[in-house]
């Protein structure tokens, strides 16, 4: 009697190519996706084991390639996804909503003034919450900055 190992299946990969005509049991191919795709599985190269291609090669668009961040957010590959690295003052999934902080402005009243000690409150504007935050500081109010 005569163990004979399977064969793998002809495999095609959507949006790449092969390099490779081996099927039977330890072959080796090697993909290649087409431009603007990326492969993955994690892996360029996929082998016949036991009758499976493994790992079983897929290439998809890459994320990055519509360019989905916005104000000149920075798109970073993560995966089979993508993350936008936002610029400063700008937030959210694709760096979509302006978040300029707010500043709240107190001196120290003194003989001589010096410049307003400037410190970062809440999203908020309000003069009566910054007054708040001066007080609890032993600080005058001077007004908000945004």
């Amino acid at each position: 009697m005569q163990c004979i190992k399977p064969e793998c299946p002809r495999l095609n990969v959507t949006n790449g190519r092969l390099l490779g005509n081996m099927n039977n049991d330890g072959s080796r191919k090697q993909v290649i996706c087409n431009p603007d795709y990326i492969e993955v599985s994690g892996a360029i190269i996929t082998t016949c084991i036991n009758g499976n291609w493994i790992p079983k090669p897929k290439c998809i668009v890459k994320p990055c390639l519509t360019n989905p961040c916005m104000n000149m957010g920075e798109c970073v590959i993560n995966g089979t996804g993508h993350f936008c690295s936002c610029r400063p003052w700008w937030k959210g999934s694709n760096c979509e909503t302006f978040s300029n902080p707010v500043h709240c402005g107190c001196y120290d009243d003194s003989p001589v003034r010096v410049l307003p000690y400037m410190q970062k409150t809440s999203a908020t504007n309000d003069p009566n919450e910054c007054a708040k935050h001066c007080g609890e500081h032993n600080y005058s109010f001077a007004g908000v900055e945004v």
